[in-house]
């Protein structure tokens, strides 16, 4: 892999990563400071690798299963249309 390839690859991981927080922050937030006092940082920080260790597991199965699907069918033909329906859908979503 080229080093210009990474290093596309980790800007847009970085960019996408503002969804991720503004999306799951809040969530993770709300359990991760909450405390009746006698807790120790390390229930708090438990607590928050169990949730971003899930996360990962149930991203990495979804794309996993759907990577199969895609190698099962030969979906070159008809990508372009998919991709376009998907992008109307997509503006239309935005319009309301």
């Amino acid at each position: 892999m080229s080093l210009t390839l990474f290093a596309s690859m980790f800007a847009v991981g970085l960019a996408t990563s503002v969804h991720c927080v503004s999306m799951c922050g809040p969530m993770v937030v709300t359990y991760a400071v909450k405390t009746d006092g006698q807790s120790r940082w390390t229930s708090r920080v438990t607590a928050n690798v169990a949730y971003q260790v899930a996360k990962l597991a149930s991203y990495l199965l979804v794309g996993l299963a759907l990577g199969a699907v895609g190698t099962a069918f030969n979906l070159n033909g008809i990508r372009p249309w998919v991709m376009l329906v998907a992008g109307i859908f997509m503006v239309i979503l935005g319009l309301e």
